[in-house]
């Protein structure tokens, strides 16, 4: 039998999109070992579990018809690994699932294990967060990311790349950091994922006061994100309008266009300004920048598709 202190080492909680948006601390009793790069003959002390996988997974990658990424079945198909280091030098994440609603974002620990149907950004950075959950990113997220029904296929090649970073995103960083608390502290203290606290934001039917709460808490994100771009003071008119994905708590249908036509206009100066830039359609993906700075000079690296 293995021995247990020595599997210890390698299990780590995992997080699939379901416990990321449905339980308040992101985290549940699944784990799974992650064994990272290692040989077989260097796991010592787990050699029942990796039996086990060399087994059951060589089974089912045998029987892939699609390229394997990873031959040796006791490791994770797409490891992630530089991802994963940077990551875990900090003590928080972002982390969106690929396939939601709402696009919402959460921060939670590194030390976890995330399914491919999740994105993580590795940033601890308040203000990122807060731009990218702003009625504005929001926007542009819905209309540049497929749709599949109701919900959005969340995809940082053609939402992340393309969205221009407000000039003075610094800003943004106390409010969205108390925006995040709010969240934070509603799913814990009512014990609610963040699908369903967003679901009860955007339900006009809903009006008990941490509801209202979380509403004027994203009032302030979305005046702080648009004081953050430059633009021109203005009343966003917030309340509960129709969009593509239905009925949200956003900013008024003109302002919504009025922002997309302005991050249109910031993305075409943009791509005009980087050096050596192929023609509109013939850039390779190779060519693409993956990652941005924040206003503390740190680079968000998005997890590639």
């Amino acid at each position: 039998a293995d021995d247990p202190e020595a599997l210890a080492r390698y299990l780590r909680h995992y997080v699939n999109a379901e416990i990321l948006c449905e339980q308040p601390e992101q985290q549940s009793e699944l784990v799974a070992p992650d064994f990272g790069e290692a040989e077989r003959a260097k796991l010592q002390g787990v050699e029942d579990v990796v039996a086990y996988l060399a087994e059951h997974v060589g089974h089912e990658r045998a029987n892939q018809t699609r390229q394997i990424h990873e031959h040796r079945p006791w490791l994770f198909w797409d490891k992630r690994l530089a991802a994963y280091a940077e990551a875990r030098q900090l003590d928080r994440v972002l982390v969106c699932p690929n396939l939601s609603k709402y696009v919402p974002m959460v921060f939670t620990t590194p030390g976890h294990l995330f399914s491919k149907g999740l994105k993580f950004l590795v940033t601890d950075d308040a203000a990122v967060y807060g731009w990218l959950q702003s009625s504005m990113a929001l926007a542009w997220i819905a209309v540049t990311s497929p749709m599949r029904e109701s919900r959005i296929a969340f995809s940082t090649r053609n939402s992340l790349d393309t969205l221009v970073q407000p000039q003075h995103l610094d800003v943004v960083r106390d409010v969205a950091e108390r925006h995040w608390e709010e969240r934070r502290i509603q799913m814990t203290e009512q014990r609610v994922g963040i699908t369903q606290l967003l679901n009860r934001m955007h339900d006009s039917a809903d009006v008990s006061e941490e509801s209202e709460s979380l509403r004027e808490r994203h009032i302030m994100l979305d005046y702080a994100v648009w004081d953050a771009y430059g633009w021109a003071e203005r009343d966003l008119g917030h309340g509960f309008h129709a969009t593509r994905q239905g009925i949200r708590y956003t900013v008024h249908p003109a302002v919504r266009q009025e922002a997309l036509n302005r991050l249109v206009t910031l993305n075409s100066a943009a791509r005009l300004a980087e050096d050596g830039l192929p023609p509109k359609g013939k850039r390779k993906r190779s060519d693409r920048k993956r990652g941005a700075k924040t206003a503390t000079g740190q680079t968000v690296m998005f997890d590639n598709e």
